[in-house]
């Protein structure tokens, strides 16, 4: 359910939309437009959940429209800016999901949700992929879903996740071999 674009928007980049909206509250909702879909299946590939992915979307834009007055175009896009917001709410769920874990004295014993990346894989084995995503370690699996489903420059991957971007090359390079490996793909050194 994409919504359209408001047209006096349209042409605006990323960064002057971010200006305007700090002294027109309505033109945050192009950049709503712009990364609400992105943002969404990025959250939904890490948690595996459609209803928890729409938490992380609404909080992730709620704190954007709230600290909008702290992003600064200099320091990186605004791509991943959102994203590195929507990266510290999943975490946060994720830290909430262990306490009550703790807090009811169980554990979820390590079970891999099932993730939404259906949208973005057009192969015909996207099931036997989506399998082998799964199985890959979390920050490999985050930093494929952050470059291939939330459509991120590896310049944005690595501001999300605090490294240089020759490091995320080479950790999504290594992410790709190792899902090549899932795969049972031959030659996938």
């Amino acid at each position: 359910m994409r919504v359209e674009p408001e047209s006096e928007f349209v042409t605006m980049t990323d960064e002057q939309l971010a200006r305007l909206a700090l002294r027109q509250r309505e033109a945050f909702g192009e950049i709503y437009v712009r990364y609400a879909d992105r943002i969404f299946r990025y959250a939904a590939g890490r948690t595996g959940s459609r209803t928890i992915a729409d938490d992380v979307l609404n909080d992730t834009m709620v704190g954007a429209l709230e600290g909008l007055h702290r992003y600064d175009p200099d320091k990186g896009s605004l791509a991943s800016w959102l994203f590195t917001i929507a990266s510290r709410r999943v975490a946060d769920h994720d830290r909430r999901r262990v306490q009550l874990f703790r807090f009811l004295g169980r554990s979820d014993n390590g079970v891999v949700h099932q993730d939404v990346l259906d949208t973005v894989i057009r192969a015909e084995d996207h099931e036997r992929v989506r399998r082998a995503v799964q199985r890959l370690p979390g920050r490999q699996r985050e930093i494929l879903l952050l470059r291939y489903v939330g459509e991120l420059s590896f310049r944005d991957v690595a501001r999300v996740l605090g490294t240089t971007e020759g490091a995320a090359r080479m950790r999504v390079n290594r992410a790709l071999r190792r899902l090549a490996e899932e795969m049972g793909v031959p030659n996938a050194e």
